[in-house]
């Protein structure tokens, strides 16, 4: 599997998934989401549901020829309450 993961924090919180997966799988790491790896990835793992997700939901209703991978996004518990 391909996997991408977007992390605004410099790896901060998932440097040790990230070692985990590349045991089994090719990852490649960008700090913020972007169009680029998007269409590779089978898999995008987006730490913080913040902009990043906006960014590439937007891009990709931009460009419905597009593959998309599976999304998933760990939000924070303030940012559940907040809305």
């Amino acid at each position: 599997m391909r996997i991408v993961v977007a992390d605004n924090n410099s790896r901060k919180f998932t440097d040790d998934l990230i070692k985990h997966w590349e045991k089994n799988h090719e990852v490649k790491y960008e700090c913020g989401a972007s169009e680029f790896l998007a269409p590779w990835a089978d898999l995008y793992y987006i730490d913080e549901w913040d902009h990043n997700i906006h960014y590439l939901f937007n891009w990709y209703l931009e460009h419905p020829e597009i593959k998309k991978p599976m999304v998933v996004v760990r939000p924070l518990d303030w940012t559940i309450w907040i809305g």
